[in-house]
């Protein structure tokens, strides 16, 4: 995986957290088992709903349906980062 895709994909999904209220935290993009994971960790004041997580999840899936960043298939996931965000 390439830095210069992550930088492009980051691109992506910053105006939409920034419209939101919201911070990327990470952004992972790793192979697990026979298939690759998109994640996102965000994060925003008073911490982030399950409704917040669903939210980035629709608007950033439109928007890699349309610019399609990564050529083989994967699963995007959005969460918090937790108690132990870096």
């Amino acid at each position: 995986m390439s830095t210069e895709l992550l930088t492009r994909i980051e691109a992506l999904i910053l105006p939409i957290l920034n419209d939101l209220g919201m911070e990327l935290v990470d952004l992972e993009l790793k192979r697990e088992g026979r298939s690759w994971a998109l994640c996102l960790f965000i994060d925003k004041p008073g911490g982030v709903t399950l409704d917040d997580c669903a939210e980035v999840n629709r608007e950033f899936g439109a928007v890699l349906e349309v610019e399609d960043p990564i050529e083989y298939a994967y699963r995007l996931e959005v969460s918090s980062p937790g108690i132990d965000r870096p």
